[in-house]
């Protein structure tokens, strides 16, 4: 496993207002708590995810998009971690420097309170934590679950990325807030005002930042995909699944047993697997109308999506972030791009070879010599057929009267047709006829934190931490995926999360890069 981070830095001189008996200062709507009234004033160095430093064994920038700063929220709190004021900075008020390129801006100073203790810095902040982060509020409630959307913390046109203190690997129990070096004037070793500013400037509290998402990236190996002999498999568009609802504006620091060198882990706000419910995930879901999840792009399109950890023995399939890749899978001898079918382990090259079947076995069971295979194969075509038939249905499409009826036209025509080959699990079905529509399926790939983790179901091994970039690169295939987008939940039950991790049979060699961007890269076999 590879693992990169990434920062950028950003400068920041402080010193806000401190209040005196006679004064009372508002910062973005909020009363501040009073203070003794004595001048303070501090200057702040905020990194965030930068190609230096010594967080990671290697790091990178990440695009442009992904460093834009258009907000920088300071919120000064006291020793008991309660928020004394928030400032939002102009961009003269902070010195910026972004990507390697010169540093910006011109850090001028503020004053703060004199019982400033800690400080936090969130660049980008959502709507949703601007209104927990007020004055008097604590930073255990300011720091509570919250569902965000995608779009709200790292904007609809993904040019916004919200990153917030990033916490200590070093010393994960310090949590998030940052020690503020404050320079009260105290009339002795700092006389003035102008002595304060040039003491703080001198001794600028130091904040890492981590952009509070995920990224993953999905491509094929360089060198080519390796397939069985005369198999071909092209890969289309992909897509996350098993994404996280809600996040802690600031995640929890576990430094899994061993793990890479300097790579964290986090403790999400659905962690444990005791309270595990599907309401509280994003799954891939195929429209009534058969439309395809409107998450599918290209495989040039890299994508995000809130952090997603887990305790160990919570890493299982409903609840692991996992990408799912779809292909044109095409058996040896067989033509690219038209349908096949697959039932207990038999591949069929037409839909009238499978029906061919089908009806000896109807033949066998009116002349009472059915044997228990035959009459199995009955009764999964038939529901087959069902499933089909009420998918027509909701196209406004037809079919067939029955199995033996159906024609491959009519079956071709329903959108993504391959969804309904699917077992009903609310009707106890077990897996039957697998239609690949056109050779299409689609494969699981569950998203490994760190390659260096090899126990099984080990703390670590699986999840999407923040700030990290997931690279999956796919370097062999050995058989079809399933012709339905996977589903890893259980219909039959919200609230059982489904197999563990490392039970999972494996489709795809994939190498996972990492980036802080800290950057993993992640083989897959297929």
């Amino acid at each position: 496993m590879k693992l990169d981070k990434s920062f950028l830095t950003l400068f920041v001189g402080l010193a806000m207002a401190a209040c005196s008996n006679d004064e009372e200062m508002t910062t973005g709507g909020q009363d501040q708590l009073p203070v003794d009234g004595r001048e303070a004033y501090m200057s702040v160095v905020v990194d965030m995810p930068k190609s230096t430093g010594t967080r990671a064994p290697g790091e990178n920038h990440g695009t442009a998009d992904e460093q834009n700063v258009h907000e920088v929220l300071l919120a000064l709190f006291d020793a008991s971690d309660v928020c004394l004021e928030t400032k939002t900075l102009t961009p003269a008020e902070y010195i910026l420097n972004a990507g390697g390129n010169p540093a910006t801006g011109t850090g001028t100073a503020f004053k703060v309170p004199s019982t400033t203790a800690k400080v936090l810095a969130v660049v980008n902040p959502s709507d949703k934590f601007k209104a927990a982060c007020v004055a008097s509020a604590s930073w255990s409630v300011i720091n509570g679950a919250v569902e965000q959307t995608l779009d709200e913390v790292i904007g609809a046109t993904k040019d916004n990325f919200m990153m917030i203190n990033a916490g200590d690997n070093a010393n994960p129990a310090n949590g998030a807030l940052v020690t503020a070096n404050v320079k009260v004037v105290d009339g002795t070793s700092i006389a003035d005002a102008t002595a304060a500013i040039a003491a703080a400037e001198a001794d600028r509290s130091l904040i890492h930042v981590d952009r509070v998402v995920a990224k993953v990236s999905l491509g094929t190996n360089p060198d080519g995909v390796k397939l069985p002999a005369g198999v071909t498999c092209t890969f289309g568009n992909w897509a996350l699944n098993v994404t996280n609802k809600s996040m802690f504006p600031y995640a929890e620091i576990v430094m899994p047993a061993g793990g890479s060198t300097n790579a964290d882990y986090r403790i999400d706000s659905n962690y444990e697997l005791a309270g595990f419910n599907v309401s509280q995930f994003n799954y891939l879901k195929v429209a009534d109308d058969g439309t395809l999840p409107a998450d599918f792009s290209a495989m040039t399109d890299s994508k995000y999506c809130l952090e997603n950890t887990m305790a160990a023995d919570a890493q299982t399939q409903a609840q692991t972030t996992a990408a799912v890749a779809s292909a044109v899978y095409t058996p040896n001898s067989f033509t690219v791009g038209k349908s096949w079918f697959r039932l207990l382990g038999v591949t069929y090259q037409t839909l009238a070879d499978l029906q061919t079947v089908y009806n000896i076995a109807k033949d066998a069971t009116t002349a009472g010599t059915a044997n228990a295979a035959q009459t199995q194969l009955i009764t999964l075509c038939d529901q087959f057929y069902a499933r089909m038939s009420a998918a027509a249905i909701k196209q406004s499409k037809t079919v067939g009267a029955d199995f033996a009826a159906i024609t491959l036209a009519e079956l071709d025509v329903i959108a993504n047709g391959g969804e309904y080959s699917k077992p009903d699990a609310n009707a106890g079905e077990t897996v039957g006829v697998e239609y690949f529509q056109k050779g299409v399926c689609y494969y699981n790939i569950l998203i490994r934190h760190d390659d260096a983790i090899t126990a099984t179901m080990a703390l670590g091994k699986y999840g999407v931490v923040r700030n990290n970039w997931y690279t999956l690169a796919i370097n062999s295939v050995k058989q079809p995926g399933t012709p339905w987008i996977p589903d890893t939940t259980d219909p039959t039950d919200p609230e059982k999360p489904g197999e563990n991790d490392d039970d999972a049979e494996a489709y795809l060699s994939v190498s996972i890069t990492i980036n802080p961007w800290t950057t993993w890269s992640q083989g897959v076999d297929l």
